[in-house]
């Protein structure tokens, strides 16, 4: 069976092992087993998905068990294709440099802040400033 919600105000919960249906007074149980699919038309999600707004679903204890994204090519797609384009060029190796030049500059910042913020701990903690440079 499809479970399809389209009437505005309708809200999906469970219990004891069931979905079930809130509209307004009216509430309605189906026994999980016989659900294969949930069809959800909610002017939200609609909103959020045409934006490229991710909906992400967390379990009980914060973690993700799925996503919605767009369906149709956004920019994360676009992205990873411009990335293949410049993988065999001079821009990617520049870009690669630079990225990984501020990923160390970034990583030396932290551990000169963790380092004033643990006195008493300086002689464990080395901070060397780096330079990369290109050759």
């Amino acid at each position: 069976m499809q479970l399809v919600i389209n009437t505005p105000g309708t809200f999906i919960t469970q219990k004891d092992g069931c979905f079930r249906l809130k509209q307004k007074e009216k509430q309605f149980d189906i026994f999980l087993l016989k659900v294969e699919s949930i069809i959800i038309s909610s002017q939200a999600v609609v909103l959020a998905l045409e934006h490229n707004i991710d909906i992400i679903f967390l379990d009980a204890y914060g973690d993700p068990l799925g996503r919605i994204w767009f369906s149709k090519m956004g920019s994360t797609a676009l992205i990873r294709r411009r990335q293949l384009e410049a993988m065999d060029s001079s821009l990617g190796l520049q870009l690669v440099m630079d990225m990984v030049t501020q990923k160390l500059e970034n990583q030396a910042g932290f551990l000169k802040k963790f380092m004033y913020s643990r006195p008493g701990r300086q002689e464990y903690l080395i901070v060397v400033n780096c330079h990369v440079i290109y050759a």
